[in-house]
């Protein structure tokens, strides 16, 4: 993305886009793709906030973490660990100011610690095409299955599964026929094994945040694809009725990377959540 900057945090470098100015929104990207993801949400949202997106660590073109900021044991990338490593970058970059967190699948999965662990630091949560409950026995088997997999094979072999998990449209044409569903299968390609491997591990071993969305405090929204089988709309209206402050956008003609597929849409919808927030 030609708004990239990049930086070092604990000698690793970070590629990030930060742009505009206003209140802060984070946007945190899907496994195993980057913040390009949010192209269009950073062009929209730029004119009126400050708009904050990092590749996380060994995504994109972000380094890993290190051994030691990794399970030693099991190599995975925790989600406690990667929101304790979003607060680290957001004081890299002098953001103090709390943020309005808008997380993607597993960015919403850290989202949910992100409230656990640094509550202060949040105005708001959009939690888009994700989920509260842990993962069951069967989804986590094969977590660990495909993360045996890629470190032997390659990533080839789940970019080629997840394209028409992630895209209503690429169930009817040729996927990379498609511009931007293109440039998500060639961002997968590009993942280290490793990270993909970490990342899978990690999403199967995070906690059930479904108690917790009656706790949180902070306005929520949960919004989604109208044709999401990873997270299907139903299991995310029932989040929006556990919760506290919380509401549910159904986005349709779209699947689970909803802001790529029907951006005007979704932009929409949180223009119309942030603008409601005092």
């Amino acid at each position: 993305m030609s708004l990239t900057k990049t930086l070092k945090l604990n000698d690793r470098s970070v590629n990030y886009v930060d742009q505009g100015n206003g209140p802060p929104l984070l946007l945190v990207h899907g496994f195993p793709l980057d913040h390009s993801m949010w192209k269009n949400q950073i062009n929209f949202f730029q004119t009126s906030h400050r708009v904050i997106s990092p590749a996380l660590p060994g995504f994109g073109a972000s380094e890993p973490m290190t051994a030691s900021d990794a399970d030693p044991a099991t190599r995975s990338l925790t989600m406690e660990r990667l929101a304790d490593w979003l607060v680290e970058f957001l004081d890299a970059i002098d953001c103090k100011q709390p943020v309005h967190y808008c997380g993607l699948s597993m960015g919403g999965y850290i989202g949910w610690q992100f409230w656990r662990r640094h509550a202060s630091r949040l105005k708001s949560i959009i939690a888009a095409n994700t989920r509260a409950a842990k993962d069951d026995e069967l989804i986590r088997r094969g977590r660990h299955m495909a993360a045996a997999q890629v470190r032997v094979s390659g990533a080839r072999l789940i970019a080629d599964a997840m394209i028409k998990k992630l895209f209503y449209l690429a169930n009817d044409q040729n996927p990379l026929d498609i511009d931007y569903i293109a440039q998500v299968h060639q961002t997968i390609l590009a993942t280290d094994p490793n990270t993909i491997s970490a990342g899978q591990i990690g999403m199967s071993q995070r906690i059930d945040a479904t108690a917790w969305l009656s706790e949180i405090n902070v306005p929520i929204l949960f919004i989604g694809g109208e044709f999401d089988t990873i997270t299907p709309p139903e299991e995310m209206q029932s989040n929006a009725i556990a919760a506290n402050n919380a509401e549910f956008k159904n986005i349709p003609s779209a699947s689970h990377l909803t802001p790529l597929e029907q951006p005007a849409a979704f932009n929409s919808a949180v223009e119309q959540f942030l603008d409601n927030i005092a």
